[in-house]
């Protein structure tokens, strides 16, 4: 009697998939309850004028009837909207998929169940509270580049980047917390004044917190002009045949010459100049070229006859005296009237105890033919304590010319020294 009451309403949509439901659950289960569950859920259905149920419906109607829960399922049927619950799920299912959310199964049942009354707002509502967002594409950083990579200091250079897939994108120096936000495609000029790493981060913030950031590096190599720190020569005047030390340091050249030769940034280079000369130190950064020059000045008069127990003998116009041993500060001239003049006499293996040096001065006139004549003579006394020392006198400057100071160490013609100078002589200022 029951199948047959069921099979009058088989024309009806729903009715065919229902009852099909309906068989197959009184096939597995004899229960007089559940198909009075299932009789009342079809009344209903059939006064609201619902032909056909949405799939989780039908589940949620069968689940109430096989528990035998009829009230609830009649219930849950009767708050169905007849007609919208069909449009209210498209509705639901369009904004999941335009807005690429990840929805859980729970989350979406309690969402259908606001449709099942036609009410998409609120099913949208709910979604929003508690939405799983889908994971976003990685943040990319398609180029990163400098307008030049070498610039000299206080010139401008401009950063350029584009980057994707980022809403968090960050700009700053390697090494530093100097990070600034800036725009996911954009460029900066800067004026860097040392070479330096620019480094820019780009990620892809979401709700759960911010995505891994990826980076790229960028040197951008900065130069200075070039400086000469010093260039010097010693000594800066020469007999023929000695030398003279030139010692120089420069920074930040790409090349350094001496007279046209490469040499070392930093460096020194002994020369023994047959004539006064000028050297020439060049330093080059790109097309930026910088100079010194600095003159040895070498004088016509030959270096030193020496005897023991002297090795070196230098005349001064002033002498420092502040160090272990004195210091020549203007050596060999040219000597001019009103100069003081010093001679420094330096000795080694002499016995210690108390010494006297003779010194005689002879004059062989401006012109210096060579024909000495004595003009002046002094003696003085040291007392020698190591077997190596120096000693200093002044020398009296009262006559121009050509001038030949002999140094006799204590009266022994053999222990002579002799040393040429001139005061106030032609070619004085070609020295």
């Amino acid at each position: 009697m029951k199948q047959a009451t069921v099979s009058g309403y088989l024309s009806l949509t729903f009715i065919v998939l229902f009852v099909s439901s309906v068989q197959d659950a009184g096939a597995q289960q004899k229960n007089e309850t559940s198909d009075k569950c299932f009789y009342e859920v079809r009344s209903v259905l059939l006064k609201k004028g619902i032909k056909q149920l949405e799939k989780p419906d039908m589940e949620k109607v069968r689940e109430y009837c096989e528990r035998g829960e009829v009230e609830r399922a009649t219930s849950y049927v009767m708050n169905i909207k007849a007609g919208t619950t069909q449009e209210c799920t498209r509705g639901l299912n369009n904004h999941i998929k335009m807005n690429g959310l990840n929805i859980g199964k729970d989350l979406y049942s309690r969402a259908y169940d606001k449709c099942r009354t036609g009410d998409l707002q609120n099913a949208i509502a709910l979604l929003g509270g508690e939405t799983t967002e889908a994971d976003p594409a990685p943040a990319e950083i398609v180029s990163f580049a400098a307008s030049s990579s070498n610039v000299k200091k206080g010139n401008p250079v401009t950063l350029s980047w584009h980057t994707i897939n980022a809403n968090t994108v960050m700009l700053g120096i390697k090494g530093t917390s100097n990070f600034q936000s800036v725009e996911a495609t954009g460029s900066k000029t800067i004026t860097p004044d040392k070479t330096s790493t620019y480094v820019l981060m780009a990620g892809q913030s979401t709700k759960k917190g911010p995505a891994a950031m990826t980076s790229k590096g960028l040197q951008v190599n900065v130069s200075y002009d070039p400086v000469i720190g010093k260039l010097f020569a010693s000594p800066s005047t020469l007999r023929k045949g000695q030398k003279s030390e030139l010692s120089w340091q420069v920074y930040a050249a790409d090349e350094v010459t001496l007279d046209g030769i490469p040499v070392p940034h930093i460096g020194e280079k002994n020369v023994s100049p047959n004539r006064s000369t000028t050297y020439t130190l060049k330093a080059w950064t790109g097309d930026k070229l910088i100079q010194e020059l600095v003159r040895v000045s070498v004088s016509p008069y030959q270096q030193p006859r020496l005897s023991h127990p002297f090795y070196q003998l230098e005349l001064c116009r002033e002498i420092d005296k502040s160090g272990e041993s004195f210091r020549c500060m203007s050596p060999d001239g040219p000597f001019w009237n009103g100069d003081k003049i010093f001679v420094i006499a330096r000795f080694r293996n002499l016995a210690s105890g108390q010494h006297k040096v003779n010194r005689i001065i002879h004059n062989s006139g401006v012109f210096g033919d060579r024909n000495w004549t004595e003009y002046h003579q002094e003696e003085s006394n040291f007392r020698n304590s190591t077997s190596d020392g120096v000693v200093s006198f002044e020398i009296p400057s009262m006559v121009n010319g050509v001038l030949k100071l002999e140094i006799i160490m204590d009266d022994k013609k053999s222990n002579t020294s002799v040393i040429e100078y001139c005061v106030e002589c032609p070619g004085h200022d070609e020295w």
